[in-house]
């Protein structure tokens, strides 16, 4: 774990009270390596179009052969994608305190509408327990691809564009940087935040598209080496059984009963329920409809 200064949330209004942030600020991070057109349209995208105000966007390049317009920042060498955030990560900090920082690959896409912080933001900081939050996308990790909630828990999320609160990298620290490649920081990352009693969360109230691996020239090797690393660096933490902490931990499984007698109390009961559907698997529902010839409406 990495020891990372501690960075402290302001709170105003009404909303200090209940411990809540008034419009938290966003530090949203861009790393760029050799793709320099995805990266200046996406700059320009997020500095002229995003949803969202309390935010500043930082364009670092990753030691790129082929530099960026719109790179605010230039690391001398590349660094590796986790190494790389890691010192975009701090050049943000040091400008200023934020609330929470979003980590963007540069290959990402805003085709489903402008709003998709203003509602990562909304979900993430509407629990004092939610950790990281990401919005739906096409992913190898198919769960990534249709969240059933809008704050469903999920044992992981694929760092392709994670929103996370500064408390939670104070208190949990940041991704593991012997996982250079990047490959394994999702579930290593997801674990710990887990075992700090925090939630990863995924929301059905955002959506993005990844354009997936254009920096990487040789994705073959790339594949190769970043497997490799991957497991010898989570079974030396977590033993040759490593797999485990990709889980969610006694993940269980609603079993509701109701009755078609009485159909008014159920909208109650499913009003109530949401406050807690989170936590768990989506329900199965069994409506007992022997008081009746057949299902009613509601």
């Amino acid at each position: 774990m990495l020891n990372v200064q501690p960075a402290h949330s302001s709170i105003s209004g009404k909303s200090a009270a209940r411990g809540a942030l008034v419009h938290p600020s966003v530090a949203i991070i861009v790393l760029h390596f050799n793709t320099p057109e995805l990266t200046d349209d996406l700059a320009n995208y997020l500095r002229e179009h995003l949803s969202y105000r309390q935010r500043s966007v930082y364009i670092v390049d990753n030691g790129s052969a082929i530099p960026c317009r719109s790179a605010t920042h230039r690391l001398p060498q590349n660094l590796g994608f986790t190494r790389g955030m890691y010192e975009a990560f701090k050049i943000a900090r040091a400008d200023r305190v934020w609330d929470a920082y979003w980590f963007l690959n540069s290959d990402v896409g805003f085709e489903y509408g402008n709003n998709v912080l203003e509602e990562l933001v909304a979900v993430l900081f509407s629990k004092e327990r939610h950790g990281q939050i990401a919005p739906q996308h096409n992913s190898p990790h198919r769960f990534m691809e249709r969240a059933y909630a809008e704050a469903q828990a999920v044992p992981y999320l694929e760092p392709t564009a994670t929103l996370i609160k500064a408390s939670t990298i104070e208190r949990v620290g940041f991704w593991d940087l012997e996982l250079t490649h990047g490959w394994g920081v999702d579930y290593d990352y997801g674990y710990r935040v887990r075992a700090h009693g925090l939630r990863n969360i995924l929301t059905n109230r955002a959506r993005i598209t990844h354009k997936e691996h254009r920096s990487i020239a040789d994705f073959d090797a790339f594949v190769t080496a970043a497997q490799a690393e991957m497991h010898t660096v989570l079974s030396r933490k977590y033993g040759n059984n490593w797999g485990r902490i990709a889980s969610l931990d006694g993940p269980i499984t609603p079993l509701i009963l109701t009755c078609d007698r009485e159909p008014s109390t159920f909208p109650e009961f499913a009003e109530s329920f949401q406050s807690i559907r989170d936590a768990f698997a989506p329900p199965v529902v069994v409506i007992d409809t022997s008081a009746s010839s057949r299902l009613s409406a509601p």
